[in-house]
């Protein structure tokens, strides 16, 4: 039996798993940031393109909003 040759293997296939993992890791955040990125640009549209018709409503208007956002920023800090 060749020891040699079972020990060059083992370093080879750590080496092989290790690349995989880095680069599923990286694939997957990238992937990750792309999906979020989008949302966000979808999320930015709607809001931006809203009827004027949404603030005519007494419970939307901008004071109620804008109170609605100090205290969802307050809440994630």
């Amino acid at each position: 039996m060749n020891f040699g040759r079972v020990f060059f293997l083992f370093p080879a296939r750590e080496l092989y798993m290790m690349i995989a993992q880095i680069s599923l890791s990286y694939f997957a955040s990238k992937t990750a940031e792309n999906l979020i990125r989008r949302l966000r640009i979808q999320r930015l549209k709607k809001l931006l393109y809203q009827d004027g018709e949404f603030y005519d409503d007494p419970e939307n208007t901008p004071a109620k909003i804008e109170k609605a956002l100090i205290i969802f920023t307050m809440l994630s800090i």
